[in-house]
């Protein structure tokens, strides 16, 4: 419903509020749709024209207008719709980058979580909110039932709910991928969920925050400090920068005021966000990370230092990430080997 509200808010309103119901034609709907197809995806378009299909006909239902001018003619003969605008089938991906795409993940994130759900999603092809909220009830011997999928709400929150289309459906496994999760599932130790009271398969990574910052922020401070916020930033990061009743001051306030940098972290969390699992780990560990000016032929390379000869630095450009514990980084193995003289 959440997000019912704010294509209401922000992508209908602002166009049709001002309008009378019967007022509004199907050209007005073609011409709304057409500016907003010049800025949004087009998909995103087609989501906000069928939730004011949706109004118009629960208008029709009350009496209050008889044809609804967001409807789109049918096509005649032919099949007509998504299948018109449909391209050949693209092959993304083999066994071999699957494999890849789960090893560096997982050196990214230090866990084993981040490479059973990669390789899992990839020889399955289920959907990202169904891999989140698969529960180890549901991950069979021989085969892996979707029944749920958690939804992301924008506050962060998440709705356990029905896949997506009622796709309720059982995957066949092969014996080594039902084994692979399996084994990872009991290796975890996995315990019931604080938000849900259920057992996933897969847990989150990071602090859990709910509905955003928590706690004072740096304005705050600032504000009770009477500084700027450059000032507090300068307290806690160059405090040899600030006059000593400046920053006696803006301590004041902190330690008045309880602010803990990058807000009030709470317990671990206990699902993964789909915007940071894309930006810190999924998109690094499709791109390996390679620099574009790297003089070197580009080479798939996990980040990390310590696993043998077969990952050296040398084979490619370092991806980016954190460097596990213990070994050396691989920005600092690059820098070494650029200094070496290399043949032309």
């Amino acid at each position: 419903m959440q997000n019912y509200r704010r294509h209401i808010e922000e992508h209908l309103l602002p166009n049709f509020e001002d309008k009378a119901l019967a007022g509004i034609l199907r050209t007005d709907v073609d011409l709304w749709q057409k500016r907003e197809s010049a800025v949004y995806a087009a998909s995103s378009v087609r989501t906000w024209r069928a939730t004011l299909h949706v109004i118009f006909e629960d208008a029709i239902d009350e009496g209050l207008i008889t044809t609804n001018p967001a409807a789109r003619r049918r096509g005649r003969g032919m099949r007509a719709g998504r299948s018109r605008g449909r391209g050949p089938e693209k092959v993304i991906t083999d066994a071999l980058g699957i494999l890849l795409t789960a090893e560096r993940a997982a050196l990214l994130s230090g866990r084993d979580d981040e490479f059973v759900a990669v390789v899992l999603k990839g020889y399955t092809g289920m959907r990202w909110g169904e891999i989140v909220g698969l529960e180890t009830e549901f991950a069979r011997p021989t085969s892996i039932r979707v029944e749920w999928q958690l939804y992301e709400l924008d506050t962060g929150e998440f709705v356990r709910c029905p896949p997506k289309d009622d796709s309720y459906r059982t995957i066949d496994a092969m014996d080594w991928l039902s084994a692979l999760v399996a084994n990872h599932v009991a290796r975890t130790k996995l315990a019931p969920c604080p938000c849900h009271g259920r057992t996933f398969v897969f847990r989150g990574q990071g602090t859990a925050r709910a509905g955003g910052h928590q706690g004072a922020k740096l304005v705050d401070v600032a504000r009770r400090a009477e500084v700027s916020t450059g000032t507090v930033s300068n307290v806690l990061n160059h405090p040899d920068r600030v006059s000593e009743a400046k920053r006696v001051r803006v301590e004041q306030a902190i330690a008045d005021l309880g602010f803990v940098r990058g807000g009030t972290a709470s317990e671990n969390a206990a699902h993964w966000r789909r915007n940071g699992f894309s930006t810190w780990l999924f998109a690094p560990a499709v791109s390996a990370g390679i620099r574009r000016r790297h003089r070197r032929k580009p080479a798939p390379y996990p980040c990390s230092a310590s696993l043998g000869p077969a990952f050296q630095p040398e084979d490619g450009a370092p991806a980016t990430g954190p460097t596990p514990a213990g070994s050396r980084s691989p920005r600092a193995s690059h820098r070494t080997d650029s200094a070496t003289p290399t043949e032309p």
